[in-house]
């Protein structure tokens, strides 16, 4: 999604930005990190983000999660978190977010709905 992302992610991301904190927790290396930050525009909608070479750990385990959350004081049962990998959202909610599986633009309604947003 990062390199070219979906037609829809700009208006979805800045429309959840208008009412939301965002933050990033992404699997991705440093390198790559720093690449498609200087690619996109839509970076500059989130309060923070955490990436996985950061803790050493993916988001297959619980440790990006907890750290997110400590380093910007966030409570999971207040989180949203939105993944398009079953086993991210599985670990998510098991740490207590709750979550949306994402599987394209027939998401954006959902995760509308989930923040209390019209769309």
């Amino acid at each position: 999604m990062f390199d070219s992302p979906y037609d829809h992610t700009n208006e979805l991301i800045e429309t959840v930005s208008n009412s939301c904190e965002l933050y990033l927790l992404s699997d991705h290396c440093e390198k790559w990190a720093d690449y498609i930050q200087g690619k996109h525009s839509f970076f500059k909608y989130f309060n923070g983000a955490l990436w996985s070479f950061e803790v050493g750990e993916t988001k297959k385990c619980d440790v990006p999660f907890k750290a997110l959350c400590e380093r910007y004081g966030l409570i999971p049962e207040e989180c949203l978190f939105i993944d398009d990998n079953k086993i991210n959202i599985f670990i998510a909610s098991e740490v207590g977010f709750n979550t949306v599986l994402f599987s394209g633009e027939d998401s954006i309604k959902e995760i509308y709905e989930n923040l209390g947003l019209s769309g």
